[in-house]
């Protein structure tokens, strides 16, 4: 189940959205995305405590390109594998759709005056 691997990557904020709710962010990968799709948006936290104070926050901590990489490739091969008819494609900042917004629609934070997402469990670090 998808719930289960995404708490397997420690991921407890998710929701999931029909693709026509969400707005268009980078058409080009639209040729790829069904019109009826799902769209699953998560919530990847970074805060790292008190880190090097030369450093910005975000700077500190694993680069979660790789991390979503990962994520994704499990995701995939789950939808797959039970269901191979199915369309399953992770994105990360690169997404066809606006990701903050998304993530905002589905209920997982509001967008902050700063343009990010803001969550109640983790504020905007993630």
């Amino acid at each position: 189940m998808i719930r289960d691997i995404l708490e397997k990557f420690n991921i407890g904020l998710f929701a999931f959205v029909p693709a026509s709710l969400c707005r268009a962010a980078n058409e080009r990968l639209f040729g790829a995305v069904p019109e009826n799709a799902n769209v699953i948006f998560t919530v990847i936290p970074y805060y790292c405590g008190d880190a090097d104070k030369k450093l910005s926050a975000y700077s500190a901590v694993y680069d979660y390109h790789g991390f979503a990489r990962k994520l994704f490739a499990a995701l995939e091969a789950y939808m797959n594998e039970k269901y191979p008819e199915s369309f399953a494609r992770g994105f990360a900042d690169h997404s066809p759709y606006l990701e903050c917004e998304g993530a905002a629609r589905a209920g997982l934070g509001i967008i902050g005056k700063n343009s990010l997402l803001i969550t109640e469990k983790y504020s905007s670090y993630v």
